[in-house]
């Protein structure tokens, strides 16, 4: 499963390339919208924190570790996606979004690993909690260069991450 979860990072940051070219012509706000837009940062709001309500769930309610392993796999691909979309143009948030996605990363990673095991629980809770904590700040960020609210989407089915 890691070795699919890495393949699957690797294919995701390629095409995370692309986000790295954007337009940097036009006002500060100009340059965030556009890349709020190009890179579909509403849905990796939305995706991301569903990834992470579900995988706290998941912890705590399942002894199986074939549904924790499905749930925060998941979450890992869905922040080495978000990720492989930095760097916003702005330094500030593309600093914030970076801790953000590094400790949901490792979130994900502990969460993996935490069926049975108190001590990966209790580190999947830290690094969740600050990962959201960095996530919101680096969202508060961006809509200041923007000068409006980013309202985190869904997807095409109604649902936000994994359903």
């Amino acid at each position: 499963m890691k070795r699919l979860l890495l393949a699957a990072v690797v294919s995701l940051c390629a095409v995370g390339l692309s986000a790295c070219s954007q337009d940097q012509q036009g006002t500060p706000a100009q340059q965030m919208s556009s890349w709020v837009t190009g890179t579909a940062f509403a849905q990796t709001l939305g995706t991301l924190r569903a990834d992470m309500a579900k995988s706290t769930l998941e912890v705590a309610s399942s002894q199986s570790s074939a549904a924790v392993h499905t749930v925060c796999g998941v979450m890992l691909v869905d922040v080495e996606s978000a990720n492989s979309t930095l760097p916003t143009p702005d330094t500030q948030a593309t600093n914030l979004l970076s801790q953000a996605y590094e400790k949901i990363g490792a979130a994900a990673h502990e969460c993996y690993d935490s069926v049975g095991d108190a001590s990966k629980k209790a580190s999947f809770a830290r690094d969740r909690a600050a990962g959201l904590a960095l996530l919101s700040e680096g969202q508060l960020q961006v809509e200041s260069v923007l000068g409006h609210a980013v309202k985190p989407t869904t997807n095409d089915t109604g649902t936000t991450g994994v359903t």
